[in-house]
């Protein structure tokens, strides 16, 4: 393993465990205002993005162990990422809105924030 996959492998866990803790943070804020099925929406949309998370690190494996690619072949990895990325997150809330009916705001929120995490550890990943 190469040392930007290990700095890249840790920068993944360390995102992820923000997102988990900005996901128990924020289902207890949206639990105290409104309620335990708002904080149990808020949670899991929190999660939606965690797991996004963990497909990036999934797919950066997998593209280590396959070793050296022609950027064709990275091109190609990367966008089967994104898109597994796309259709989990689809999926996902269209199952936790449509068929487990939870709420939708709380959710939205959840995965928003979930998201700005991702977003904002990105930034400082990059800068370093």
């Amino acid at each position: 393993m190469s040392a930007y996959q290990r700095q890249l492998r840790r920068f993944l866990l360390h995102q992820l465990a923000l997102q988990v803790g900005v996901a128990l943070l924020s289902a207890i804020g949206f639990g105290l205002m409104t309620g335990p099925q708002a904080a149990l929406a808020t949670f899991i949309g929190t999660l939606v993005a965690a797991v996004n998370t963990l497909i990036t690190l999934r797919c950066a494996q997998r593209t280590e162990r396959m070793g050296s690619l022609e950027p064709g072949q990275n091109l190609r990895a990367m966008f089967r990422c994104e898109m597994a990325r796309l259709a989990q997150t689809i999926l996902s809330l269209a199952l936790l809105l449509g068929v487990l009916h939870l709420l939708p705001l709380p959710l939205l929120s959840g995965f928003f924030a979930g998201q700005l995490v991702s977003l904002i550890a990105n930034f400082m990943f990059k800068s370093r």
